[in-house]
């Protein structure tokens, strides 16, 4: 299954060492172009941590940057005339949309936008939560990745904490 991913995925999973979670998880990621840009290109501008790592994901095939059509560029411009999200989220929603694969945002606009267009979403954080359930992060793996991505990323101590209950508990 492949999912659709937003730059706040690709940088905070990179910048925490995680990148490769996503493949195993996943088996391959899109990326609209705004995102490929605005992580690896703009990225490696700036000397950002992560953009090195996504540009070999997407050289080694399993990141996908992948064009929207006339209909999803239309939607992503709509979708941002809206306000609250930026191009790189609109064009994400618009792509998962269009494909009909989960997307993977965690700006609340745009998780709020997924869940209006009856889109399946998740954020970062979750993903390690699945990760964790799937075997592929022990709980203290888990609990350590989820602190690393807090110094990378805002979490709110409330969301840590419901995390790291449900790891606890395991999947349901």
């Amino acid at each position: 299954m492949a999912i659709v991913a937003d730059s706040t995925l690709l940088i905070g999973m990179a910048r925490i060492g995680r990148l490769e979670l996503l493949k195993r998880l996943y088996g391959r990621a899109l990326v609209p172009p705004s995102v490929h840009e605005e992580v690896v290109v703009e990225g490696k501008r700036l000397h950002k941590a992560g953009a090195g790592e996504v540009e070999k994901a997407i050289q080694s095939g399993w990141i996908k940057v992948t064009a929207l059509t006339r209909d999803q560029l239309s939607k992503a411009e709509a979708y941002r005339a809206s306000g609250g999200i930026g191009r790189g989220e609109a064009e994400a929603i618009a792509l998962a949309r269009g494909r009909g694969l989960p997307v993977i945002v965690d700006d609340r606009y745009a998780r709020g936008l997924a869940g209006t267009l009856g889109l399946e979403f998740m954020g970062t954080a979750a993903v390690l939560l699945e990760a964790h359930w799937r075997g592929l992060l022990s709980k203290r793996e888990f609990a350590e990745s989820l602190r690393e991505l807090a110094k990378v990323t805002w979490l709110s101590p409330e969301v840590v904490a419901e995390l790291l209950r449900l790891a606890e508990e395991g999947k349901q």
